[in-house]
């Protein structure tokens, strides 16, 4: 792999973890806590898809972090690439700093596997098995998601001196999503007032 390779390579999986993470952070975001679980179950014709849809994004995109196939555009293969290649590929980076970012997503194998074996079996295919899938923790996620930045941001500082900023665009999705509760929320409590007092008034005739 040459270094242009290597760079719409890298710019390609920018692209898939950028979605991944917003997807996972809106996920949680859009959550039924008691905040606004009225709300969701006003409009859950609405939020049921948006959910299913938020969670196939983030779970599909996570689960290419550890895919091993050889054409994959995946972290760990940019990785295993800056390894072989560190001088044409990441002339920026130390052989002792691509050993800690290869530890680092080592450390995070288990919740990998986790969200691997749901694609598998739920998204990619049609599992019948009976047994119920472990799912990752949201503090296993938010690790995973720091190592994944950490490690794609290593590689891409390596390479050329760039530098992801991750948390801008996100933390801005999730405040539109408290926007667009906030919305629903006054609307629904319009139409109640509307109800009651439309109520209230045929009462009284």
């Amino acid at each position: 792999m040459d270094s242009s390779e290597f760079s719409r390579r890298l710019q390609k999986l920018q692209t898939e973890i950028f979605y991944a993470i917003v997807s996972y952070r809106v996920y949680i975001a859009l959550w039924p806590n008691n905040e606004h679980v009225e709300i969701i179950n006003y409009r859950i014709g609405f939020f049921k898809p948006v959910w299913n849809a938020l969670y196939h994004k983030m779970v599909m995109g996570f689960a290419n972090v550890s895919e091993t196939g050889r054409k994959a555009v995946t972290l760990g293969n940019l990785l295993r690439e800056a390894e072989n290649h560190r001088i044409d590929l990441v002339p920026n980076l130390s052989a002792n700093r691509l050993q800690g970012m290869r530890d680092s997503i080592e450390r995070q194998k288990p919740v990998l596997k986790k969200i691997s074996r749901i694609r598998n079996k739920e998204l990619a295919h049609l599992d019948v098995g009976i047994n119920p899938l472990t799912r990752p923790t949201k503090g296993e996620m938010d690790r995973l998601i720091t190592t994944i930045e950490e490690v794609f941001n290593g590689l891409s500082s390596g390479h050329d001196g760039n530098v992801y900023s991750w948390s801008y665009q996100a933390d801005s999705s999730v405040w539109q999503t408290a926007e667009v509760l906030r919305i629903l929320e006054e609307d629904m409590l319009e139409r109640k007032a509307r109800a009651e007092k439309a109520l209230q008034d045929s009462g009284n005739a």
